[in-house]
């Protein structure tokens, strides 16, 4: 990874939040609506690739199928994946978004970390981000939110406030509770500030 964020040319922001906060939904907005020449967002959901991985062949996933299986099984049982195993899963996926790109990318890794642990350990094997977005939405609007998705059959009111307390329990806060529009200003807000070239003009993270 060291070569792939070489000369500061790409980025990371880690977007984090409790279920149902619509960290995805903004996104994946984020990475169709901010683009520039010179530079583009991408992004990649934590808990949508392991899904994928746990779901998969090893052999499909580029996991070997120890992991893949590992994968699978803390799925099944509504489990953190350590911290570790997590990064080795995560690094090809990383580096295939950002290794080979001719120009700057940030990449925008929804629903990481969950842990301290896992963010220690991303900086020291990967990069420390840019920034941090955490995402605040009232409890009523994201349990409705998460419940209504149901991407996965295990995705219950149980499954919910599981989540929702491993999220308070890890972190200490843009309010999503508007519609989709006020919601992705203020989470383009945040973002950080970048020049767009030799005349300094700032874009996309003005505040």
């Amino acid at each position: 990874m060291e070569i792939a964020m070489q000369k500061n040319r790409h980025t990371i922001i880690f977007v984090i939040g409790p279920p149902g906060s619509g960290k995805g939904t903004l996104c994946k907005l984020t990475a169709t609506r901010a683009d520039t020449r010179d530079h583009r967002y991408v992004h990649l959901s934590v808990g949508d690739y392991l899904r994928e991985l746990g779901h998969s062949e090893a052999s499909k996933s580029g996991v070997d199928s120890k992991l893949s299986n590992m994968i699978r099984d803390y799925l099944l049982d509504s489990r953190l994946l350590p911290a570790n195993p997590l990064l080795v899963a995560l690094q090809p996926r990383i580096h295939s978004l950002l290794g080979e790109q001719n120009f700057a990318v940030t990449l925008l890794l929804d629903g990481f970390p969950r842990t301290e642990e896992s963010a220690l350990v991303f900086e020291e094997e990967f990069a420390k981000p840019v920034k941090v977005i955490a995402l605040d939405c009232k409890r009523e609007i994201a349990e409705a939110r998460f419940l209504s998705r149901a991407r996965d059959k295990l995705d219950d009111e149980k499954l919910f406030n599981t989540r929702y307390h491993e999220y308070f329990d890890n972190t200490e806060v843009v309010r999503v509770d508007g519609n989709l529009e006020e919601c992705h200003r203020g989470f383009m807000a945040v973002l950080p500030q970048r020049s767009s070239g030799d005349d300094g003009e700032q874009v996309a993270g003005n505040h």
